[in-house]
């Protein structure tokens, strides 16, 4: 069975919205006489709120939530003490709130660091490997991004035995948006090299239409 839809009070509404803005408690005898009460939550329950007592849940000086207490048994309305022993509790589910929205960014922090880490190895798939070896020279790379990922690369392909393809490039932009870019480009570098025969502007003409079909949103390289 799926749960229940969680009910919603308008920001500002009811005894709830009150005391979430004014950050002080509200003790009432009679919610339903009370012109703050608000009918939209207690109509789809089918419950006759009478005594509430509302509280805010402070971080200092931010509310993150407000606490209700609703009909106390046996008795017509909350006592000051009751109030008290209510705040300290209220104080308490603060506390743990505050430390569970911590927890839950460091939770997605981490798991941004992670999938930054997967989206670096895959774009060094796409870069040559540091070392390669030809029949008549040899390169070596060493690629230092100043993020975790990033738009620069540079592309090594062998023709034939007298030469060699050697592309570097930067992407507009950083981060994942330019890292993307980069693996479109060297993908369309690679499809292209067999087409490379002696022009090499009529090769970069080629590439330069393709790859700007592609870029979108004012990027380049």
């Amino acid at each position: 069975t799926s749960l229940p839809a969680p009910l919603r009070i308008p920001a500002g509404k009811g005894i709830a919205g009150a005391v979430f803005q004014s950050k002080s408690a509200i003790n009432v005898k009679e919610a339903q006489t009370d012109p703050r009460y608000f009918q939209g939550v207690a109509r789809p329950v089918s419950f006759d709120p009478h005594a509430i007592l509302t509280i805010p849940l402070l971080d200092g000086a931010c509310c993150v939530g407000v606490l209700q207490a609703i009909n106390p048994v046996g008795r017509e309305c909350f006592e000051e003490q009751k109030e008290e022993i209510f705040e300290g509790f209220g104080a308490l589910i603060a506390n743990a709130l505050v430390h569970l929205e911590a927890d839950q960014r460091e939770i997605e922090m981490a798991k941004s660091r992670q999938e930054l880490l997967v989206a670096r190895e895959i774009q060094n798939s796409f870069l040559p490997q540091a070392l390669q070896k030809f029949p008549f020279c040899r390169v070596e790379m060493n690629y230092l991004p100043a993020s975790v990922v990033g738009g620069d690369f540079c592309s090594v392909h062998g023709l034939d035995e007298h030469r060699l393809l050697l592309g570097l490039g930067d992407v507009s932009g950083k981060g994942i948006p330019a890292a993307l870019s980069m693996a479109r480009a060297t993908a369309m570098i690679k499809a292209l090299v067999p087409q490379l025969r002696e022009d090499l502007g009529v090769w970069v003409s080629v590439l330069n239409r393709q790859i700007a079909e592609d870029l979108q949103a004012g990027r380049f390289i």
